[in-house]
């Protein structure tokens, strides 16, 4: 009967220093700012969705690309165990995604015993044209028992996994570990009233065939109900679920991006940047179109670089991408660079002949800049990309203090002194 390959070969399946100090400064305030998030992480419990699972009948698991045996090798237990492995991966996963919004609640042994004692696989069609395995009960079931099992657990959803799948469309005749195919949930979700939500298979392609190694595939199917959980519960008469599903995704978003009047801490890296070759910057959100800033930093030919500057965001801030026009002033307090030579590992000279010191001079810099912020969807925080100019005023020229002035080296120095060219990106974390 779980002849995999197992007999599934003739399965038809459903088509279915100052740096020292910068360093110090980053650390500390990216300690606060770590824990200080953790301990804003409320627990939510009271006000979530719990949605009744009810797990895989191990009699309805096909793979058309490994045997049997092949799945307990490489998930080293025993061949009469590796469907409620499978299982029990499936539990595990999804039980241990973590949310405010919605809680899976598992059905002991006895319970789910009962529903698939009463329950049949239908295939359905969904609204791709892909069709699926649903559930349904058998002409003597208890039309009552998935309402009567969510009062019992204290849901107000059920989801019923009734298909687990390993395939792939004309597997090859030889497997290895790593031959991709697809891992495929085929599932209900049914609310308070057994109206369904949403029903159809969650498929996603991969090359690792352990339970273990699936989590991620388990949270990203848990992620994919959460959304039609929300979905369903968003206020939007006459609207299919699959477009609620997208105006709580544009809503939840434009809920994260709200930054106006909030302060971020961001770390910088970049060439001629405002703060630095490594720097740290503090914003504040104004309103939808602007937002002043101001930095630190050290700069590996400038020295300790501090400063202060302003984005204007023409088109406002409430996309997941906005560009940007800016403008920064920024001190770099100078040092000396040393060039050529070679050291032995106890940091001695081998080739002092070759050393050339330069004293690149403090300077007043205007930056120039544009860009975008690019708004990440999972915690809102803000990711920025900068190219500009940074243009010296009254600065002198880099100058050779002792050693061979060559040429390359003196150009090279010049190109990397304070202003000229920039690159930078910064990453964002708002509170």
């Amino acid at each position: 009967m779980l002849m995999a390959r197992f007999l599934i070969k003739n399965f038809t399946y459903p088509t279915l220093s100052c740096l020292h100090l910068t360093y110090l400064i980053f650390g500390l305030i990216i300690g606060v700012l770590t824990r200080g998030q953790a301990q804003n992480t409320e627990d939510n419990s009271g006000g979530k969705h719990k949605i009744l699972v009810i797990n895989l009948d191990t009699s309805r698991f096909f793979s058309n690309v490994f045997y049997i045996d092949e799945l307990a090798f490489y998930n080293e237990i025993d061949s009469a165990k590796v469907i409620e492995y499978y299982a029990f991966m499936v539990e595990l996963g999804i039980t241990n995604y973590q949310n405010d919004e919605v809680e899976y609640i598992f059905a002991n042994e006895d319970d789910t015993k009962k529903v698939h004692d009463q329950s049949e696989n239908v295939i359905m069609v969904d609204e791709k044209g892909q069709e699926f395995f649903a559930i349904s009960g058998k002409p003597d079931s208890d039309p009552e028992l998935l309402k009567n099992l969510m009062d019992q657990y204290n849901c107000t959803y059920v989801l019923t996994i009734n298909f687990y799948d390993i395939y792939r469309e004309n597997p090859p005749t030889e497997v290895y570990y790593y031959t991709r195919h697809d891992q495929i949930l085929h599932y209900d979700l049914f609310d308070s009233t057994l109206q369904s939500v949403k029903a159809g298979k969650y498929s996603k392609a991969s090359t690792a065939v352990e339970g273990f190694m699936l989590k991620w595939y388990y949270n990203g199917f848990a992620e994919e109900i959460r959304w039609w959980v929300l979905a369903n519960e968003f206020k939007d008469e006459g609207a299919t679920i699959e477009e609620k599903r997208k105006n709580v995704e544009v809503a939840m978003l434009r809920e994260k991006i709200e930054v106006t009047g909030k302060w971020g801490i961001g770390l910088a890296f970049g060439i001629s940047a405002p703060y630095g070759t490594f720097g740290l910057e503090l914003t504040h959100q104004k309103d939808e179109y602007l937002d002043y800033n101001f930095g630190i930093g050290h700069d590996v030919f400038g020295g300790f670089k501090i400063g202060t500057g302003a984005r204007y965001y023409p088109f406002g801030f409430h996309q997941s991408v906005k560009p940007f026009l800016g403008l920064s002033y920024s001190y770099a307090n100078g040092r000396i660079v040393t060039l050529g030579g070679q050291q032995d590992d106890f940091g001695n000279q081998l080739n002092p002949d070759d050393v050339s010191k330069h004293q690149i001079f403090s300077a007043h810099i205007v930056h120039l800049r544009g860009g975008a912020s690019f708004i990440l969807p999972n915690n809102g925080n803000r990711l920025t990309v900068a190219l500009g100019y940074g243009v010296p005023l009254g600065s002198r020229r880099p100058e050779v203090v002792s050693g061979t002035p060559e040429q390359s080296r003196i150009r090279f120095v010049d190109f990397m002194a304070p202003g000229g060219l920039e690159i930078s990106l910064t990453y964002f974390i708002y509170f």
